[in-house]
């Protein structure tokens, strides 16, 4: 996937004093259903079918530190394998 962005996008979302942020999509359509259920999570919405979709630079390592924990993984490299076999298997 490929993080998209307007111009102050970015900085509207991230704002804690913003009176008004932009609206972010999510589709009930179960598109990647997948991923959650390998990763042990509930599936809620879709919300890799609208843009932009912007993270944190900082949150990556939160994620992919999630990612080894709920795979059980030694490292990020084994994690992600694990994690596209379980995705393959369900």
């Amino acid at each position: 996937d490929v993080v998209f962005h307007t111009h102050g996008i970015p900085h509207l979302m991230f704002d804690r004093t913003a009176e008004t942020r932009p609206i972010l999509f999510g589709n009930w359509g179960a598109l990647y259903i997948f991923n959650p259920l390998a990763l042990n999570m509930d599936w809620a919405a879709e919300f890799m079918d609208s843009y932009p979709f912007t993270m944190r630079r900082e949150h990556f390592a939160l994620l992919r530190s999630f990612i080894v924990e709920q795979m059980q993984a030694p490292n990020f490299d084994d994690a992600f394998v694990t994690l596209l076999r379980r995705t393959a298997e369900i």
